[in-house]
């Protein structure tokens, strides 16, 4: 496990009673136990959830939680060294004085973490190795957070991302079959943002979303013998707020989990 502590070549040593404020990805707060966390849904721009949360309750220190790749955190519409640039006064105002960031393999790119760094005046605490699966963030005092972490039972990484900004939905949208690798069966990509119907509620990056035609079952699975694991899905539904949904996985043909989310319910409705 590598810790970046850029001009400091010391371990964090923090008084008791430090001020915490601690952000997490859709879904990871029920990962992680879900008490004290504050959650940020994919739709959301994460600088300004930060900015505001810190106004509210001043912090010494601030805490991240989510998946991660080198100079990336998938928190809310996404976190990346430009997106700190372009922020940089308001990064400035955080009044922080450590910054740690539980998501794997950030601090592999030095630029974003020194630049973090650099506008928000705090001690920037990063992995360049994974997190997850008994693993956690060296030089946190906060012990149940570590925890938390290292007993999740998968990895903090950005994996493959897939979304359907490169479908041509045409006028009324377009079924799809072969996508991004994987085989989709009854799955309709429309313009979310000018087909109306609610769609609009379901756009996280560029305008299209994906549903199951006509309310039936939607089918997703790797080609030939290879095999997938969902991390993470953005859900909603376009009509009543009260309706679930169901999801199956199969391995081999054999049910080997399943689980219903209430897209009503944030939490639920975005990260399982």
């Amino acid at each position: 496990m590598a810790l970046l502590q850029l001009n400091s070549l010391q371990t964090a040593s923090a008084p008791i009673n430090r001020r915490r404020t601690t952000l997490v990805a859709a879904g990871l707060d029920l990962a992680l136990g879900g008490q004290g966390l504050q959650v940020v849904a994919p739709g959301q721009d994460p600088i300004s959830v930060i900015s505001a949360a810190l106004r509210e309750a001043p912090s010494h220190e601030l805490h991240l939680v989510a998946h991660g790749a080198p100079g990336q955190i998938q928190l809310g519409l996404g976190i990346d060294r430009s997106s700190l640039l372009a922020r940089a006064a308001e990064i400035g105002g955080w009044g922080v004085e450590r910054i740690y960031l539980w998501s794997c393999r950030v601090g592999a790119d030095l630029n974003f973490v020194s630049a973090l760094q650099e506008l928000s005046g705090a001690r920037v605490f990063a992995s360049a190795e994974a997190l997850g699966q008994g693993k956690a963030l060296m030089g946190s005092d906060f012990p149940e957070l570590a925890a938390a972490v290292a007993a999740l039972p998968f990895e903090l990484e950005i994996t493959g991302n897939v979304n359907f900004d490169n479908v041509n939905t045409g006028s009324y949208g377009t079924y799809i079959s072969n996508y991004s690798g994987l085989n989709w069966s009854n799955v309709y990509v429309v313009d979310g943002l000018s087909t109306g119907w609610g769609y609009a509620t379901a756009v996280t990056s560029g305008r299209n979303v994906a549903l199951n035609a006509s309310g039936s079952p939607a089918s997703i699975n790797a080609p030939g013998a290879e095999t997938f694991s969902l991390q993470s899905v953005n859900l909603t539904v376009t009509t009543a707020a009260s309706a679930s949904v169901n999801i199956s996985g199969y391995l081999d043909g054999n049910y080997v989990y399943g689980t219903t989310v209430c897209p009503g319910k944030l939490s639920d409705s975005l990260r399982f």
